[in-house]
């Protein structure tokens, strides 16, 4: 009886099997089977894929700030900011007489709005009054980038650490 072509016959009345071209082609190294090259490829690409994404989430993970430990709070008051600090600061209370101006606010206290010099400083951040809100811009140490809290008294205040912003105690 003759078979279909990748096919072998058994036995009559038992079920013919199916052979790949791999199967038929083991004993002839001048041909490389095609079933095999594709799934090599499958596997080489699958892995360079998990590979990729394994390397972009290290990346990511190293990337991850971690905070500065301090912990402050800031009023607005009618002549400007007043800040004091609990916890991380090399100082106690700062103010800055100055309603509307932008002002940076790090461990060594509080002065206009400019780029850190000191490397030895663990945090700052640009704190402003912006549409009946105090808004505060991360430049360095903080888990946050940007923080925003309504101050609908003249006088008003939040706590800020490296995390966030909560309500002043």
């Amino acid at each position: 009886m003759a078979s279909p072509a990748g096919q072998i016959s058994t036995a009559p009345g038992s079920r013919s099997r199916h052979v790949s071209c791999c199967q038929e082609r083991l004993t002839s190294t001048s041909h490389l089977c095609p079933e095999l090259l594709m799934k090599t490829f499958r596997l080489v690409a699958s892995l360079a894929v998990f590979a990729g994404l394994v390397a972009c989430h290290r990346e990511t993970d190293t990337n991850r700030i971690t905070p500065a430990s301090f912990s402050l709070s800031i009023e607005r008051t009618d002549k400007g900011i007043a800040a004091q600090c609990t916890e991380g600061c090399r100082w106690i209370s700062v103010t800055a007489d100055c309603a509307g101006c932008v002002h940076r606010i790090d461990a060594a206290g509080i002065g206009s709005a400019s780029q850190i010099v000191d490397p030895e400083i663990s945090f700052a951040f640009n704190v402003q009054e912006f549409e009946g809100k105090l808004v505060a811009t991360s430049i360095k140490g903080t888990a946050w980038r940007e923080l925003s809290w309504t101050c609908d008294l003249p006088s008003c205040s939040a706590r800020i650490d490296g995390t966030g912003v909560s309500p002043a105690n």
